[in-house]
């Protein structure tokens, strides 16, 4: 349990610092860190799996004005089985 709030914890800093787009799924796993299960445990490695394997992507921000930035993410990785 301990090592999964400490990775949760990290994931958490990096969703908000440089990786907008793992942001829902930290929010999840943030909700378990009292009492993680197995499904949970695999949930965070999928996590860390998908931040290795993603490492070389930039985060691209732009700004229609200087009110407004805008931050474009694709959330949807490996959502289906057969991809």
């Amino acid at each position: 349990s301990v090592l999964f709030h400490c990775l949760t914890a990290k994931l958490l800093y990096l969703s908000h610092r440089a990786r907008p787009g793992i942001q829902t799924a930290v929010s999840f796993l943030s909700t378990r860190v009292q009492e993680p299960d197995v499904d949970n445990y695999k949930k965070l490695g999928r996590c860390i799996q998908y931040l290795k394997e993603t490492s070389d992507l930039e985060l691209t921000l732009t700004a229609g004005d200087l009110g407004s930035i805008y931050c474009w993410i694709d959330a949807s990785y490996a959502v289906h089985p057969d991809l």
